[in-house]
């Protein structure tokens, strides 16, 4: 069926299409009004990779590693009455609260004393003597670096929220309810006190997050009306094209909300980056409509020819920047995959809305091109013509400044690293950065490591052998640099045998004989049964599974450095593979830790896959588009041009790639690729009336009137993307604010690449010289 033939029919149905897409108005706000807002850290590096599977299986069968909160207290005056009641009273009233599942705290800490109780709390400790207290807490390897620091300094209450409790509504009240603890308990004079922990970055991150929608949309809003008018002079044109991006909108957010997806970290720029692109295809339709009324075309025939010539176009370019973000799904982290589906759709949807809702309108308005309204068309007419006539004279300098850009910008961009980091999503100075910061001074961190033991079928794990190579495996986890926190089943047996001989340390040592091992787990157990504290052993030790782990902590020093740690312990298991294997045990290192560090370390390689099968992809679209290879493979240099300036630009200030910056390219080649199709259509249909493809005089006068008649077009749209980015600036997120820098640099080189790159290759190398386009 021909263009044409649609066009007819769009306009024929045209008040069935205008109740259509009210009826869909309808269906999409109910499923926006299940959208919810939800994000943890560990969505971050979801994948169906191995390590990850591995990972969530060991979570089921040890308990998660996210759902604990940690309460820093810290003086220098620690052990005193009034500090140490008030450290009761607190993990008392924590304890109490709806949705802990547990509390792990000093005071209930179980102490062996030699006075013929056998295990006591630390409280129960001298008579609640604080030097007492002291010094038993400082004696015993389970409380002592791990619930007291090591200098003494500073207490921590961990506090684990109910599994059930981790969705972020219901997380939202647990969370609330330890700071009114906080608020509501009396506290001595000179004690700190920091909260920090997985549960506390969620309820403090997804309610930023609803702050920056609230913030994005009004602003991009009231900003792309300024634009709009000084663009248009026009308020119908500028009320048409916002009214139809806010539509795509809708649309979007109801097929995300109908099917479950929930807006995080990474997807919350959605709404902004569909606003941005939803109002370009609006841009070039409003213009030609309005070239083509300045040039005489009653409303009729000039809304024909406007869908006739840009239908085909803003597809093309509604697909192409759909497959730029549909090509992470390609990768192997979740949260990218699904970014870039919905990315995707919601583009798709917005070119749908888009072509016809604002022709179907139009044709619904008079036609008026008001006298300030020509007055802009001819400032913007003058100026793409000297803007052609300076890229035409300048065509071969500037290829050559371009190929300084590309190379310079190539060997600036093999700085570019990989980095991820716990907090990253927060400020510097954000009251949960600093909190987390001092903690690290006092206690090993947040971010979890293990080494997961299993064993074979008829081996005993607590044989004296095999226990002796695991004993020699968490001395080697604690002599690594940044790692510490490492607790194993074998640390509780020996300080089992401990409680078990009245507290005396020189029974601090594995028995030699696996059913007295045995026999001191049970005793232990039924000592942290009365602690309330049971989970500690049975978050390492699971004999039904075959499983236990040697569990350590690291701070947030970040992936690079969390994958060189990964990389001792790898290194260390392979080489007693041999030793394992004679045991009868496998040794497996996991964690959120450096499961997290090798899914962000992969996304290098995801990225260059995903932008390589787009670029295939766009460069095969363009052939037929174009009808001339030549002209495919000069439609992809200005389309390289900005994600090289970008990457060099990042390599130059030193700046890194963190999961939700490095979708910045694939969005970008999808945006770069938008105008290059504009323009290069729109040359071709104008290279069509000239006599000679081959002549200096065709190229020059097609190319001028490209500029003249959509130069203006993809300079708009290039400011609304810019200023649309410039709104991400606002975000309270730092990484948001980064692919905000980074987006509008790519804009920019998009933009120099379509209005000098582009046109000077088209001069210098006249890929349309042997194959001429057939005159329509």
């Amino acid at each position: 069926m021909r263009i044409e033939t649609l066009v007819n029919l769009q306009f024929r149905y045209r008040r069935w299409l205008l109740s259509g897409l009210a009826a869909l108005a309808v269906v999409a706000t109910l499923g926006a009004l299940d959208l919810r807002f939800d994000f943890s850290p560990q969505r971050v590096f979801v994948s169906n990779s191995p390590e990850y599977v591995f990972l969530e299986r060991i979570h089921e069968v040890f308990g998660r590693d996210d759902t604990r909160v940690a309460v820093h207290l810290y003086s220098e005056e620690l052990w005193t009455e009034e500090s140490l009641r008030f450290l009761a009273t607190l993990e008392k009233e924590l304890s109490a609260l709806d949705g802990v599942a547990e509390v792990a705290g000093p005071m209930a800490a179980p102490v062996a004393v030699a006075d013929g109780r056998g295990v006591v709390a630390l409280s129960q400790v001298g008579e609640g003597d604080p030097e007492e207290m002291r010094r038993a807490a400082l004696s015993q390897p389970l409380i002592h670096g791990r619930l007291v620091s090591a200098d003494g300094g500073a207490f921590l209450v961990s506090v684990r929220v109910a599994d059930e409790r981790m969705g972020y509504r219901d997380l939202v009240p647990v969370v609330d309810g330890i700071f009114a603890v906080l608020d509501r308990v009396p506290r001595p004079s000179g004690l700190s006190v920091g909260v920090v922990g997985i549960p506390v970055a969620r309820v403090r991150l997804v309610g930023r997050l609803i702050e920056d929608q609230l913030t994005y949309l009004p602003i991009c809003v009231v900003v792309f009306f300024f634009v709009l008018w000084f663009l248009f002079r026009d308020p119908r044109a500028v009320a048409l094209l916002l009214c139809a991006v806010l539509l795509s909108l809708l649309y979007a957010a109801g097929v995300m909300g109908a099917l479950g997806e929930e807006i995080d970290i990474v997807n919350n720029v959605v709404p902004t980056l569909l606003f941005v692109i939803g109002v370009s295809d609006g841009i070039h339709l409003v213009s030609r409509y309005r070239q083509e009324l300045g040039r005489g075309a009653d409303k009729w025939r000039a809304l024909q020819r406007t869908c006739v010539h840009l239908s085909v176009a803003c597809f093309l370019t509604s697909v192409t920047t759909a497959v730029g973000f549909a090509s992470l799904a390609i990768g192997r982290l979740d949260i990218l995959r699904r970014f870039g589906l919905f990315a995707a759709a919601g583009v798709l949807i917005a070119y749908v809305v888009t072509v016809v809702l604002v022709p179907l309108v139009l044709s619904h308005m008079r036609p008026v091109l008001g006298r300030s309204s020509r007055q802009a068309n001819r400032i913007a007419e003058l100026w793409a013509s000297r803007l052609a006539d300076f890229t035409w004279e300048n065509r071969v300098a500037i290829l050559i400044v371009g190929l300084f850009v590309l190379v310079g910008g190539a060997i600036l961009g093999t700085r570019v690293e990989v980095e991820n980091r716990l907090f990253e999503s927060f400020p510097p100075g954000d009251p949960l950065v600093s909190a987390n910061r001092r903690l690290e001074q006092d206690f090993p961190g947040v971010v979890p490591f293990s080494v997961v033991v299993s064993w074979d079928q008829g081996v005993d794990v607590l044989d004296p052998t095999v226990s002796s190579y695991l004993t020699e495996l968490s001395d080697f986890l604690r002599g690594l640099e940044s790692m510490g926190g490492v607790l194993s089943p074998l640390d509780l047996i020996a300080e089992a045998n401990v409680y078990r001989h009245g507290g005396d340390p020189s029974w601090r040592r594995l028995p030699n004989d696996a059913t007295e091992a045995r026999t001191l787990l049970d005793f232990l157990r039924m000592g942290l049964r009365l602690q309330g504290q049971e989970a500690l052993l049975d978050s390492l030790y699971r004999p039904e599974e075959r499983l236990l782990r040697v569990s350590g902590l690291t701070g947030d020093i970040g992936s690079r450095a969390i994958a060189s740690i990964a990389e001792e312990v790898e290194a260390r298991l392979e080489a007693d593979s041999a030793v394992q294997r004679r045991l009868g045990i496998e040794c497996r290192l996991s964690g959120d830790g450096p499961v997290g560090s090798a899914a962000v370390d992969r996304l290098i390689g995801d990225m260059a896959r995903s932008l390589v099968v787009a670029f295939v992809f766009i460069f095969l679209v363009m052939i037929p588009v174009l009808r001339s290879l030549r002209a495919a493979v000069v439609s992809m240099i200005p389309n390289v041009f900005p994600l090289v300036l970008t990457l060099g630009i990042m390599g130059a200030f030193g700046m890194d790639l963190q999961v939700p910056t490095i979708i910045v390219f694939s969005v970008a080649l999808g945006l770069a690729v938008d105008d290059t199709i504009h323009f290069l259509v729109r040359f071709r249909e104008e290279l069509r009336g000239e006599p000679d493809l081959g002549s200096d005089d065709s190229y020059r006068q097609a190319i001028e009137r490209t500029f003249r008649g959509t130069g203006q077009a993809i300079f708009a749209t290039s400011v609304l993307l810019a200023t649309g980015y410039s709104v991400l600036l606002l975000s309270s997120f730092p990484i948001t604010r980064k692919f905000g820098v980074g987006m509008l640099l790519t804009v920019i080189g998009a933009l120099l690449g379509d209005l000098f790159l582009l046109p000077a290759c088209l001069a210098v190398w006249r890929p349309f010289r042997r194959s001429s386009p057939r005159r329509g």
